[in-house]
């Protein structure tokens, strides 16, 4: 055990709370590891009774070849540019790197992809196929036999991300017995991304934050994206975790909502929570602002015939007992959503250029019509009346 001895009696004492041990680390900055530590010294800056014992100092030695660190990837749809920190010792033969498709970690004595010089902290990979995760290795050469270890990282080609708000996303109070895919909000956040033109968006994937307050806790955090430009929505809300508050970090990827769109597409990100107050507001539960983000995997676009979207026409819009809908090309199928992507008419196999969708039994309010044709896809909101 851990005690103290009494210097009257020679009698080893373990009184409760009292003395403690504590172990204390110091970090050393990078640009002073390769010196030599010259003395430690200690001090207690209380005035209060006691003493200090120091039971002993250990230390990390610095390998003979540090590694490099801070690996970071920005990439197009076919080359990668990989940066990194050099590493505290410079290694006399650069930096060795490895990359491939296959995540295993190389061993020691695998013959490296290339090799960039010691005086450069970036590596430029070209040739590369789109929307394939690539795993990338950098090690420093400071001799031919002494490397350090390889250090990790892994990049996705044909991807491009954004950031939204800088604002707080406020949530909506929903019962838990209630809240589902299909709630509505009237606070949600927005975000626009720009797909490169001649790609269309093959998945997309989404992470962000949220936080409690005022005795919220985590596990009553409720969420959901949606794209507006197709007007579909994640099929299931995300739930947080922990009865307790804190900030809880979500992150998916996969995301099929928006498969196949181009330029401007909008999203949408809904949140709700299950206790606190009424409405919108951020007093129990929020989206911390500029931690949600988006990032597209894009592929490129098909040679198909040119399509131009203002030629489908719907009308009247407002409509009432029935919707016209008419196009350039073979109306395929005509499909219509509420405003969360939950579909109430799907028309199949019309094979006409005109087609009269009824809607009169729909009740009053916004929809999205999306017509298919042999050349395209047009999705737009329609007002019943």
């Amino acid at each position: 055990g851990f005690g103290r001895i009494n210097l009257a009696n020679d009698v080893v004492e373990n009184p409760a709370g009292n003395p403690r041990l504590y172990q204390i680390v110091m970090n050393i900055l990078p640009e002073n590891q390769a010196k030599t530590v010259s003395n430690i010294t200690f001090y207690k800056s209380s005035v209060a009774e006691g003493v200090i014992n120091i039971m002993g100092v250990s230390a990390a030695l610095l390998p003979s070849c540090p590694t490099p660190s801070d690996l970071a990837a920005t990439t197009t749809d076919s080359s990668a540019t990989v940066t990194f920190t050099a590493a505290v010792v410079t290694p006399t033969g650069g930096y060795d790197y490895y990359y491939s498709t296959d995540a295993t970690t190389p061993d020691a004595s695998q013959t490296p992809s290339g090799n960039v010089s010691n005086a450069t902290g970036t590596i430029n990979i070209n040739n590369l196929q789109i929307g394939v995760t690539y795993y990338i290795w950098v090690r420093s050469h400071c001799s031919a036999s002494d490397q350090s270890a390889w250090v990790p990282y892994q990049f996705t080609t044909g991807q491009v991300s954004f950031i939204g708000i800088d604002s707080d996303i406020s949530t909506t109070y929903e019962s838990s017995t209630t809240v589902s895919a299909n709630s509505t909000t009237d606070c949600a956040g927005t975000m626009v991304v720009q797909v490169p033109a001649g790609f269309e968006i093959a998945s997309i994937g989404t992470s962000y934050q949220m936080q409690t307050a005022s005795n919220g806790w985590m596990v009553e955090q409720r969420s959901l994206l949606v794209c507006n430009t197709s007007g579909i929505a994640e099929p299931t809300l995300t739930q947080g975790v922990g009865s307790s508050t804190g900030t809880y970090s979500y992150t998916r990827s996969g995301i099929d909502i928006a498969n196949g769109l181009t330029g401007e597409v909008e999203f949408e990100l809904r949140a709700w929570r299950t206790y606190g107050g009424s409405g919108c507001n951020t007093d129990y539960n929020r989206v911390l602002g500029s931690t949600w983000g988006i990032t597209i995997t894009y592929s490129p676009l098909m040679a198909t015939p040119a399509f131009d979207a203002s030629a489908i026409k719907m009308y009247p819009n407002p409509a009432q007992g029935q919707l016209t809908i008419s196009a350039p090309s073979a109306i395929s199928q005509i499909k219509v959503l509420t405003l969360t992507g939950q579909e109430l008419v799907n028309r199949q196999g019309i094979t006409a250029n005109e087609y009269t969708l009824p809607i009169s039994g729909l009740a009053s309010g916004m929809y999205l019509v999306k017509v298919i044709t042999d050349q395209g896809v047009k999705t737009e909101r329609i007002l019943k009346d």
